[in-house]
């Protein structure tokens, strides 16, 4: 029994017929939030059975009690069901839904045991000869060897595969399964036996402050836009693929690429949605063919807000810059009365452009994508401060090196002022 419940996981996989992966990046808050709805038809095989007749086919001695523990603390009524492979780590939150009501979950012992029955079950049933690696799989799935020793593993198995008389598929799909378990564990929940042939809708939804995508770049973040990737995958390879992808509507997802993970700098342009939503589809025979592609999604500020006005705040900047200059050549040098008088009106610029960074707690893609912005406002404001310092003090050695570091640093800045707004209203132009 346990060994056709391994081959509807690992082999055939067709009664899920539809994944939907959607990820929420809420403004000010810094829990990324990823939700899975998989619309499924549960196989009437005779491997699903109550959860205490699964393991104790398969238990072997030193699993035996905790088989039994499982057992009798299960309703008999409830079959485990399994939804995907996530990676190993902290989750601050799951949840598990069958048609809007919540479900069970197993603890991860509990995952880990009908986990390891089941590929001894799946090894055994394509590799008659595998009894002698049995404390190899057990070493792999419970993590007590290191990721050298356990590709050492997986080769020796791919080497016992070939020598055996087996379907190659299965033995490709099972040494590929035994490889992501190193990193990922699979996640079951317990539903009803009642639901056996039928359609229905499972979901389970997983908060975490690491989220599931990371930047895509490297370089220093005031010199390109942002950037991140997300690994658009599925372990049901037979069902079509299905992602939603929300962002703070302080940004705008400008342009969507895809990628093979192994040609990572060879992409397609995947859709322009020129929103703070996207959605995208990648069908099953796509799949089959890779079951992972990389979405490589570049966000820029929405036109609301910052993005509006920092042009014309860069403008301010430039008439401020050249009032104080004009002050600077007026007669009567140091002693000039101008002088002091024009210093509380040049500080109002200043004072504005700092205003636009008082904000609440936001989501740290926003801090991201307007850093550049940002970064450019604290410079200028800092160029009017030092120019209005000049002109408040009377230092007359300091006079001539302090105008001198102003017009440099003014025209850096002005030519970095250039280069961002140029980098945030060209939104059309390809990455």
């Amino acid at each position: 029994m346990a060994a056709r419940f391994a081959s509807a996981i690992i082999y055939d996989k067709t009664w899920v017929h539809r994944v939907v992966d959607s990820l929420t990046f809420e403004a000010g808050e810094v829990i990324n939030s990823q939700s899975v709805s998989l619309d499924l038809t549960v196989p009437d095989l005779p491997a699903w059975q109550p959860i205490e007749k699964i393991l104790g086919s398969g238990a072997t001695p030193k699993c035996s009690e905790d088989s039994w523990n499982l057992a009798h603390r299960r309703e008999k009524d409830q079959i485990p069901v399994p939804l995907a492979l996530l990676l190993k780590g902290v989750i601050d939150q799951l949840d598990i839904t069958l048609e809007g009501k919540s479900l069970p979950t197993l603890t991860s012992n509990e995952n880990r045991l009908l986990t390891i029955i089941m590929v001894k079950h799946a090894v055994l049933e394509i590799i008659p000869d595998a009894f002698s690696l049995d404390e190899d799989i057990d070493s792999i799935l419970s993590g007590s060897v290191s990721d050298f020793e356990a590709l050492d593993i997986v080769q020796e198995l791919i080497k016992v595969a070939e020598s055996s008389s087996v379907v190659a598929h299965k033995a490709h799909a099972l040494l590929n399964f035994l490889n992501n378990l190193m990193d990922q564990f699979v996640l079951f929940a317990l539903a009803p036996a009642s639901v056996v042939g039928q359609r229905v809708v499972m979901k389970y939804k997983i908060s975490s402050s690491a989220g599931p995508a990371q930047q895509a770049s490297t370089f220093p973040a005031l010199l390109l836009p942002f950037k991140y990737q997300y690994g658009a995958g599925t372990w049901w390879s037979e069902a079509s693929y299905h992602v939603d992808i929300t962002v703070p509507t302080d940004l705008v997802i400008s342009q969507v690429r895809v990628s093979l993970p192994e040609q990572p700098a060879v992409s397609e342009p995947f859709s322009t949605p020129n929103s703070h939503r996207f959605h995208g589809y990648i069908s099953s025979q796509e799949l089959k063919e890779s079951p992972l592609k990389i979405l490589t999604l570049k966000l820029e500020p929405s036109f609301q807000g910052i993005r509006k006005w920092s042009l014309w705040l860069s403008v301010l900047f430039a008439l401020g810059f050249i009032f104080a200059a004009i002050v600077q050549f007026q007669p009567g040098g140091l002693e000039a009365p101008m002088l002091r008088s024009s210093v509380t009106l040049l500080l109002v610029t200043p004072a504005l452009m700092l205003s636009w960074l008082a904000r609440n707690a936001e989501h740290p893609f926003v801090g991201r994508v307007l850093a550049p912005i940002r970064t450019l406002l604290i410079f200028q404001a800092l160029i009017l401060y030092l120019s209005a310092l000049n002109l408040a003090t009377q230092l007359t050695h300091f006079w001539v090196i302090g105008w001198i570091i102003c017009y440099i640093a003014a025209f850096l800045v002005s030519a970095y002022a250039l280069y961002v707004h140029g980098m945030i209203f060209n939104r059309g132009k390809a990455l």
